[in-house]
């Protein structure tokens, strides 16, 4: 596997654009990322970073061409996977019982906004805490604090797979 990673690795870097090159450092800068070594490899692709603060958790992301859709703007299913990671992240710190886990059962998300600028920043706050379920809310700003998007999640409870 490696010698073919390595061919085609050496494949790409050839015919790279500079735009190409952009994205490949964002990947490397995410994946060597001691900070984030026993993160999910999604948290490092997009380099979140959250912090948790009363119930409540806040998490960024930098803006770049990974994340840009064909019209420039970023993409929705990007912005899905910000709120998603921020509100389960939330569930599953503060609310999920010890030695069990919050699984997403469903979300919706609202698009209001195209999300510009340099940053994406997610707010995520717990609307209900049951002994099965919960309802989170998360909310994603532009860095000018324009609301792009405003969304909604259900999480069962399950217990925590042993790894």
């Amino acid at each position: 596997m490696k010698e073919y990673v390595t061919k085609r690795f050496k494949e790409l870097i050839e015919n790279a654009t500079k735009k190409d090159l952009e994205v490949l450092t964002a990947i490397f800068e995410g994946l060597k990322s001691e900070d984030n070594a026993k993160s999910p490899y999604v948290n490092r692709l997009y380099h979140f970073e959250r912090e948790i603060k009363d119930n409540t958790i806040t998490m960024t992301m930098p803006i770049s061409p990974i994340v840009l859709n064909s019209i420039g703007i970023t993409h929705g299913g990007v912005i899905a996977t910000l709120i998603d990671t921020a509100i389960g992240t939330l569930a599953n710190v503060t609310v999920a019982p010890e030695g069990n886990a919050a699984v997403t059962t469903d979300i919706s998300v609202r698009y209001l906004r195209a999300a510009k600028g340099g940053k994406l920043t997610c707010e995520g706050t717990i609307l209900h805490k049951g002994k099965k379920t919960m309802v989170l809310e998360g909310k994603v700003y532009s860095e000018d604090g324009t609301l792009c998007a405003h969304s909604t999640g259900n999480f069962f409870i399950i217990p925590r797979p042993q790894s």
